[in-house]
């Protein structure tokens, strides 16, 4: 999910069960990803999110 407004970019992953890899993941690969198909955006203060029904104590120790 992409929430845009005129200065923000908000980037959700939304995820059944999260991984400490799904972090890692969004935060490398998919917002590079996203700066280069989307170079309307690349002074656009970019925001990160994953929501999930579960979540791994793995990512609890990554995101602490």
């Amino acid at each position: 999910m992409v929430l845009i407004n005129s200065k923000d970019v908000a980037i959700i992953e939304t995820k059944y069960k999260a991984h400490s890899k799904d972090i890692v993941k969004l935060v490398t690969k998919k917002l590079e990803n996203f700066k280069i198909l989307y170079l309307e955006y690349k002074n656009y203060s970019h925001h990160l999110a994953l929501a999930s029904f579960h979540i791994n104590d793995d990512v609890k120790k990554v995101t602490t």
